[in-house]
């Protein structure tokens, strides 16, 4: 086995406004501390594999189900199952640390891995869900950049 140093990933810091309702009128925010995210991040790799293995065996198991109505449940599931997995990936490999001020009932949120996914299922506050996914792309442009960088310094 071989035993290689590891790269230096690309860091992304990312912080994006909430409303103000979720932190009780006061300015409310989320905050990202990670590493860039895709090919140049080989756990995020390895991850996004075992990933794409558990989803096909969802949609054949999927596939099975004859009845339309339990085949349409069953599918959702699936998909929201599949979502689940792919955030927990980009959390596992790539946050390095994250705050919020966001209430959750009258206490301050948790940040952990369990909440993290929780508000990634938030319905009812897209401004969540937007900054999730704003986060996510900026993981991705992050190590979009790094792989170009790599590119340009094959080429010279």
């Amino acid at each position: 086995m071989l035993n290689l140093r590891k790269r230096e990933l690309a860091s992304v810091e990312f912080r994006r406004s909430l409303p103000e309702y979720l932190a009780d009128g006061k300015p409310c925010y989320i905050r990202f501390s990670a590493r860039a995210a895709g090919g140049v991040n080989p756990e995020y790799m390895a991850g996004l594999e075992r990933n794409v293995a558990s989803a096909r065996v969802m949609d054949r198991r999927v596939s099975k189900i004859e009845d339309d109505e339990e085949h349409v449940k069953a599918q959702r599931e699936a998909n929201r199952e599949s979502a689940r997995q792919r955030l927990g990936l980009l959390y596992d490999a790539c946050v390095i640390s994250w705050e919020t001020n966001i209430l959750d009932g009258d206490a301050p949120m948790e940040c952990t891995r369990e909440t993290f996914l929780a508000l990634a299922e938030v319905r009812g506050v897209p401004e969540i869900a937007a900054a999730i996914q704003a986060f996510e792309a900026e993981c991705f442009d992050a190590g979009a950049l790094a792989a170009d960088d790599d590119k340009e310094l094959v080429k010279n």
